[in-house]
């Protein structure tokens, strides 16, 4: 296996308690068993191991994550350290660097920093004050979407890109959804699917709420329209243009995680799985990430998308290919393992056919050809 890139959780703790947040509330305690802020002596280690398996796998590119909890709740010492010491170590691979935090507390020592570190900002926001009802102060429980809108503000006011990270509400309006984008300036949002397994239940109406998105998006020609990377990625793979991730297409996987105590682990939306189904037994001291390779789940994380993984309803589906099955989390049963189509199995399949009929209207005109066979 070859990673390319890490979820570096640098802290465990969080001001905001969302309430889907699959770190706090969604059944796995491991964080009550980390510290809060990872300790600087890890820097070097987790380096070490990067440099170590970008160099025995001749990996050009390498993306880390700083995420947490809540990473601006590590010090700004911190990060200062941890680029001092990668321009030490890993001399043979570029490293890029990017930061997804709920920004309620960026301040302007913070933004002056990550831009003399070249670390990208991404924010956390689900849209509208009536869409980010989920995100709300730990100790309070008031809302934070004011504080979040004064980060937002905040980058634009130095000029850097708004792009934002989401979790579907389908409770909201799309249409104001997709006027919030365009309102504060956001130039690429990824949208994420609740995380939910079999044992949970799915979200309502996500493929209504996503296709009402997707004609939003496709029919604005305005110059504030967003880079939707969901919507994209889709559009993308149907016109033979591999976008594939973590949630669509056939690519494999290669992403690690690191946590605030130096354990290797899965992704963090696996913990919807049940409590403890990250955990491995390896941490970054002793293991490197080639260990974590004989790992049976992230095994199946990994090659999430290829056949040897995918069950036979999605292997036998005509929309494999653009789907890959989707996210694995949702794929799992405490009866049948992985063994299921995603939970969202009905409202992908929604979204891919509206998309593609949408593209069949277009396409002859762009290909000159009518032979495009339509998806029912």
């Amino acid at each position: 296996m070859e990673f390319n890139e890490l979820i570096l959780k640098v802290t465990s703790c969080c001001n905001l308690n969302c309430r889907y947040c699959y770190v706090f509330n969604q059944g796995d305690n491991s964080y009550m068993s980390e510290p809060p802020v990872m300790s600087p002596r890890l820097i070097h280690s987790i380096l070490f191991r990067i440099n170590e398996h970008c160099r025995k796998h001749n990996i050009d590119e390498f993306l880390i994550i700083f995420h947490g909890g809540e990473p601006l709740m590590a010090s700004k010492s911190f990060y200062t350290h941890f680029i001092k010491e990668a321009d030490k170590i890993v001399k043979d691979t570029k490293l890029l660097y990017g930061l997804q935090t709920n920004a309620t507390l960026l301040s302007q020592e913070w933004i002056d920093l990550f831009q003399k570190l070249d670390i990208s900002i991404g924010v956390s926001i689900d849209g509208p004050r009536d869409a980010s009802i989920n995100r709300v102060y730990r100790n309070s429980g008031r809302p934070a979407y004011d504080s979040i809108i004064a980060g937002i503000n905040l980058l634009k006011a130095n000029n850097l890109p708004v792009n934002i990270l989401s979790v579907i509400n389908t409770s909201s309006d799309p249409h104001e959804v997709y006027a919030h984008l365009q309102d504060i300036g956001v130039e690429f949002a990824d949208f994420l699917f609740p995380d939910v397994t079999y044992d949970h239940g799915g979200s309502p109406k996500t493929g209504e709420w996503l296709c009402q998105l997707f004609d939003l998006w496709y029919d604005d020609e305005s110059d504030r329209k967003p880079i939707i990377r969901y919507l994209d990625s889709v559009v993308g793979l149907f016109l033979g243009v591999e976008r594939g991730y973590e949630v669509l297409g056939r690519k494999t996987n290669r992403t690690i995680s690191i946590k605030p105590n130096g354990n290797l682990e899965l992704v963090d939306n696996l913990k919807v799985c049940g409590n403890g189904f990250t955990h491995t037994g390896m941490n970054i001291v002793e293991n490197s990430f080639d260990d974590i390779a004989n790992n049976a789940v992230m095994r199946k994380y990994y090659y999430s998308h290829s056949s040897k993984v995918l069950c036979k309803e999605c292997l036998d589906c005509d929309i494999c290919d653009i789907c890959g099955g989707g996210n694995l989390a949702h794929r799992y049963s405490k009866h049948n393992g992985f063994n299921n189509p995603s939970v969202y199995c009905k409202d992908i399949r929604m979204l891919c056919t509206h998309i593609q009929h949408r593209l069949s209207v277009d396409l002859p005109t762009v290909f000159n050809s009518k032979n495009i066979k339509v998806l029912s």
